[in-house]
């Protein structure tokens, strides 16, 4: 079995990082919807 995971992340805390980065842009994401629904009469 190959590790895949080696050629695309480098290190443990690059794929932290890209997680964390992910759940920011979905949380302001969510934010944003929510305040367009809100807009709507």
């Amino acid at each position: 079995m190959s590790n895949k995971t080696k050629s695309t992340w480098k290190t443990k805390q690059d794929y932290e990082k890209s997680v964390d980065d992910l759940l920011h842009e979905l949380a302001y994401l969510r934010a944003e919807n929510d305040y367009l629904k809100s807009q709507m009469p």
